[in-house]
This record gives C-alpha cells, sequence and structure tokens, in this order.
C-alpha cells in the first residue's frame, strides 16, 4: 500500500505481475471460467467468488483466551450471526490450546495466591486456609471445558477437526521454507490451523474470514495482507488469495457485518449484560 499509495479505504482485489518466467513448472489446478465467470445474467453457481453472501468465520486461540467465558465480543457475535447464512468455525486445535491456556492461568493464579498466603501466614504467625488447592484445579477446568462445548454447541459452531494432513508432509514444507512464518515454539500449531482454514476453504468459494491477533499470518504489523509465504500456500492449493480475509479484531468484523448485513452487534451485546434499551 505505501510503495503504491494505496489509500486505506481500497481493498486490493489483484496485483498483475507481468513479466518472462523463469522456469516452467507443471500447470496447477485452476478453476474453469464456468466456475468464476456468469454471461448476460447472474446464474447461481458462476461468479459465485466474488457474489458471495455468505462467510465462513474461523476463531484462532489468542481471540478466545481474551475473555475465556466469551461474555464481553463472541457470545454476542455468535447470536447475532444465529440463523444468518454465515458459518463459525473453530478449529479443533484451538478448541484443546484454549482449554489448555485456561488451564495454565488457573494454575498460575492458583501458584501466586500461595505464595501470597505463605507471606500472609508469616506476618501473622497462624496459617490460612487456600482458597483453591492445587488438586482443584482440574475440578475447574472440566467444568469450563463443559460450559465451552455447550457454548459451542448452542451457537451452531461447527468443531473442525484436525486436518488430514501427514507429519511428514509438514516437516517436509518446514525444510522447503514454506511455513517458514510459523518458526518458533507455537510454529507446529500454526500450521495446522492454516491447514485447516485451507480445508475449509477448499470445500466452495466463499470468503473465509480468519480473526487472528498472531503476528505470523501477516506480512506486516501494519497491514492487514497475508504473509507472502502463506499466500503462495493457497495458490498451491489452488485457492483464489482473495478469497480469504485477515482480522486482527473482533470489531473490525463487527463493523463490516454491520454495514453489508445490518447485523447489530453492538445490540446483541447490550442485550446479552441485560441492558436492555
Amino acid at each position: 500500500r505505501s510503495i503504491l499509495e494505496i489509500p486505506d479505504t481500497c481493498r486490493v482485489i489483484e496485483l498483475m505481475t507481468l513479466g518472462h518466467p523463469a522456469e516452467t513448472p507443471d500447470a496447477r489446478p485452476r478453476k474453469t471460467l464456468d466456475e468464476l465467470i456468469t454471461y448476460d445474467r447472474w446464474e447461481q453457481g458462476g461468479g459465485d467468488l466474488y457474489g458471495r453472501t455468505s462467510l465462513k468465520i474461523i476463531i484462532d486461540t489468542n481471540i478466545i483466551v481474551q475473555d475465556f467465558w466469551l461474555d464481553k465480543k463472541l457470545k454476542p457475535l455468535f447470536h447475532a450471526l444465529m440463523g444468518s447464512d454465515h458459518l463459525i468455525f473453530l478449529p479443533q486445535v484451538v478448541v484443546d490450546e484454549v482449554i489448555n491456556k485456561y488451564r495454565q492461568r488457573l494454575t498460575e493464579g492458583v501458584d501466586s495466591l500461595e505464595k501470597q498466603r505463605g507471606t500472609i501466614e508469616r506476618l501473622v504467625q497462624e496459617p490460612l486456609d487456600s482458597p483453591l488447592p492445587k488438586d482443584g484445579v482440574e475440578e475447574y477446568v472440566l467444568r469450563y471445558k463443559e460450559e465451552l462445548c455447550n457454548c459451542i454447541s448452542a451457537s451452531e459452531i461447527e468443531v473442525a477437526s484436525y486436518p488430514d494432513v501427514a507429519h511428514s508432509e509438514i516437516v517436509q514444507q518446514y525444510f522447503l521454507g514454506l511455513n517458514q512464518p510459523f518458526e518458533g515454539g507455537h510454529g507446529y500449531r500454526d500450521a495446522l490451523i492454516w491447514e485447516t482454514l485451507m480445508a475449509i476453504a477448499a470445500n466452495d468459494n466463499e470468503e473465509v474470514v480468519f480473526i487472528t491477533a498472531d503476528q505470523h499470518f501477516y506480512e506486516s504489523k501494519e497491514q492487514d495482507a497475508i504473509n507472502k509465504v502463506l499466500a503462495a500456500a493457497l495458490d498451491g492449493k489452488g485457492i483464489n488469495v482473495s478469497q480469504i480475509r485477515l482480522f486482527r479484531k473482533i470489531e473490525a468484523l463487527d463493523e463490516e457485518l454491520k454495514n453489508t448485513d445490518n447485523l447489530d452487534i453492538e445490540l446483541a451485546r447490550t442485550l446479552q449484560r441485560g441492558k436492555h434499551p
């Protein structure tokens, strides 16, 4: 955007490069023109890529753990989208990671309280009851897991199973630099999420929205464009890059849905809090 001086109010649909190829690889599978174009009049099935009326919305772990109980942002969004043509997906790896992060946060909190309790006991010279014994953490984890699963079911959210991709394939992609953005502690997990996204996107031409605050998926901190290595992976699967959109925050998607679908997410939040107008 900065190089071409493209304003934020404009969305880049396609960039075309011209030149002589440095190599002649085998042609990748492409959609037929009949799948992308209609002539003289609108026909269902043709041109769907640019005439989408529904979204497939995928939510990452880092969005959910901002509010484990989902009350502030996600439940109102789920409620507003129920009955619409939009679909919400949670990758199974995200569900598993959210539960594990809840366990980690709770354990860290208990450890912190225990240290403070020890300090206070030394000051007052008498034992104090523990607010939550360590052996009680798993009981709360199970309760949270049940609540999360109930919310997923009640909100008609589809849990996308782990991608059907061999470990050796992901490792080979790493060796070839095809999943370079996912280097680091969460690399394998991020690769699984991206494989899940590609599997969802490959089923049809509907637009896929991925809500994530993870910088690995973006080309830069200033832009919401997909990382160019990941964009190449989409192209290799025959998925049009313009079919995938990234959002860093729930609020950005809220605003778009309000403008395009007349869905008032803020009203849903107000009702969720019990503050009726």
